[in-house]
């Protein structure tokens, strides 16, 4: 082979090697930009405890640091209905609710209710099916639950039930 190829397949290498890593900065760039939109994009419009009294006859309230928890991850990985910022691709909810629409308001209370098997309940849940995974809508206790546990455990988080849930000394009515 000619030193004149063999010049021009290297000048023809390092420009492909130069395209590509161009390529991969932007591609990293892009992904940190999107990252810290997910991260931040409604976080000046939520509050920063939020107060979970749903079994406050038993327990009492829980209080949730979610100043700290927006900081931890992104909005989406705990609300499958965002105020706009979009799902992870791995989200276990993606698959139901990978076209689920922004929201005024994203508490899970908001669609969970708090007692599943309520006869009202129920008959909103099967005039829905469709909705409601064939009539079967998960309750806001499961909901927490699913959503919080994994987490907890993966990030060393608090796991005991009275951790979240100190009991009261009486059960009220």
């Amino acid at each position: 082979m000619s030193p004149q190829k063999t010049q021009t397949n290297n000048d023809k290498e390092m420009k492909q090697m130069r395209t590509t890593a161009k390529l991969l900065i932007r591609g990293f760039g892009l992904g940190t930009l999107l990252v810290a939109f997910a991260q931040t994009g409604m976080a000046g419009a939520t509050p920063d405890v939020v107060e979970l009294a749903t079994l406050a006859n038993m327990y009492k309230p829980t209080t949730f640091d979610h100043a700290m928890h927006v900081d931890v991850a992104a909005c989406a990985v705990c609300h499958h209905h965002t105020t706009g910022t979009p799902l992870p691709a791995d989200s276990g909810c993606i698959t139901c609710h990978g076209n689920s629409g922004p929201t005024a308001e994203v508490a899970c209370a908001s669609c969970h209710a708090a007692n599943p098997c309520d006869p009202e309940v129920r008959q909103q849940t099967a005039s829905a099916a469709t909705i409601f995974h064939g009539g079967d809508r998960t309750g806001l206790k499961r909901a927490y639950h699913l959503n919080c546990m994994g987490c907890h455990k993966e990030m060393g988080g608090p796991t005991g039930c009275e951790d979240c849930h100190p009991k009261k000394e009486r059960v009220t009515e």
